[in-house]
């Protein structure tokens, strides 16, 4: 945890940096919106030389899928800063065998995620438009339920248990997409995939063991996710067009004795 204050105290540093420069120069648009999520999430395998059939030790991998809300700041048409707020139900699937012993284990777990990514913006036309961004993003467990079955001759004499607890992440995550663009509407489509640095690559990092009971820290090592979302277009105030100069008449008068006032110097 305290990792993890760390690196989002950092990111808070570098995003206010950059606003301080970027917003004073150009009217800013804000986009709001929702994303609807599809994720392949997965764990790299680890080594556990002093378990026998180590739970939770192999490579494993699922999809899921989840949604949330986003808001986009462009502050030209090359520079923009995105925020999401997104929640996703992920599974993933482990098998472990030795000798006639097959476990086969699935936890499924919920997550918050947060990332914060810095956008560049290509417009190819008025309606179509690509980004390419990076930056980080947090992840917050919410609920894990493990799945265990155990295959084998001996089963009544085995006497382990299985279970999952919630973990916290921090992720790098890259992302391409492209996004549809009206006067006031916007949807995006994105690819992203995200590289949790605070992930378990031990399985001492992985599996909290006591005694006889194994629980599994449930956040994956890396994820890609397909985004579709809909949001609306806030365009910049505009300023009020200045006054149109009006031209003095000359007025004409009929009096011979008339001399008009003489301005001074």
């Amino acid at each position: 945890m305290q990792r993890l204050v760390r690196w989002c105290g950092l990111v808070g540093i570098v995003a206010a940096a950059v606003l301080g420069r970027a917003a004073p120069a150009h009217a800013v648009e804000l986009r709001l919106g929702v994303k609807a999520v599809l994720t392949l999430s997965g764990m790299i395998g680890v080594e556990a030389t002093d378990v026998t059939l180590a739970p939770w030790d192999e490579s494993a991998a699922g999809v899921g899928f989840g949604g949330g809300i986003y808001a986009d700041l462009h502050f030209n048409k090359l520079i923009a800063l995105e925020l999401d707020v997104l929640f996703e139900g992920n599974r993933l699937f482990f098998q472990t065998a030795q000798g006639e012993v097959l476990l086969e284990q699935a936890v499924v777990y919920e997550q918050l995620r947060v990332p914060l990514l810095f956008k560049l913006v290509a417009h190819v036309s008025d309606h179509v438009e690509f980004t390419g961004a990076l930056g980080p993003e947090i992840l917050i467990g919410v609920g894990a339920t493990p799945h265990s079955a155990l295959y084998d001759p001996r089963a009544d004499d085995f006497n382990s248990f299985y279970t999952a607890a919630t973990d916290t992440g921090f992720a790098l995550t890259a992302a391409f997409g492209f996004g549809f663009l009206t006067k006031y509407l916007h949807i995006p489509v994105e690819l992203r995939f995200a590289y949790n640095l605070l992930g378990a690559y031990s399985y001492n990092d992985r599996v909290a063991r006591f005694g006889n009971v194994y629980a599994l820290q449930a956040a994956e090592n890396f994820q890609a996710s397909l985004m579709v979302g809909f949001g609306f277009r806030i365009p910049p105030e505009q300023p009020p067009p200045p006054p149109r100069p009006v031209a003095q008449q000359v007025v004409e008068v009929d009096d011979p004795f008339y001399y008009p006032p003489q301005q001074e110097d």
